[in-house]
């Protein structure tokens, strides 16, 4: 059950430092690429602490 704490602790944080990053960017088309650029790392983070949950258990 810790796993699933600390997985959702990870991505709370990720996805608090992906607005705040978003945020950082002036208006404009920039916005829009560090956006879409921020959308992506996220979900290869996310994706690689899903997959990191289900190698700890053996899946």
């Amino acid at each position: 059950m810790e796993w699933f704490a600390a997985l959702f602790i990870r991505l709370a944080v990720m996805a608090l430092l992906a607005g705040a990053a978003e945020l950082l960017v002036p208006e404009g088309a920039l916005r829009g690429a560090a956006a879409t650029a921020v959308g992506i790392a996220f979900a290869s983070a996310a994706a690689a602490q899903i997959m990191g949950i289900f190698d700890a258990w053996g899946v």
